[in-house]
């Protein structure tokens, strides 16, 4: 998407969360300073809240596990929005077409942990 004038100061701050949070070496503090900036606007009108989830909600459902970026960061902000009153519909939506992929990498990534424990009973399935 990226920045585009006309876009209100709430989908702005939204734009700059989503292209912080791309690539492996992505910017946490880029990010983390345009979510704090973003919350401050939650008096903002509706329909300028509604347009910056949209432009998250754009960024969750293009992401991939394999990118190793700061995906979450924008499911959780995404989130809070809904949490401001937004409408939960469309983030809900792509947060359960992630989650299958979410799960695998879970159990993968635990497998792994467990793997170097042996000795734990009751956690290997």
């Amino acid at each position: 998407m990226g920045y585009r004038p006309w876009m209100s100061a709430p989908a702005k701050l939204a734009q700059e969360i989503c292209d912080g949070t791309r690539g492996v070496d992505w910017d946490a503090e880029r990010v983390d300073a345009a979510v704090k900036a973003l919350l401050k606007c939650r008096t903002a009108p509706p329909s300028e809240l509604a347009e910056a989830l949209d432009a998250l909600v754009a960024r969750l459902e293009s992401s991939q596990p394999e990118d190793h970026d700061g995906i979450a960061h924008v499911a959780i902000t995404a989130g809070t929005l809904v949490e401001y009153g937004q409408a939960p519909e469309r983030l809900g939506e792509a947060l359960f077409a992630k989650l299958p992929d979410v799960l695998r990498g879970a159990r993968r990534c635990a497998d792994r942990c467990l793997a170097q424990f042996p000795n734990l009973r009751g956690f290997h399935q």
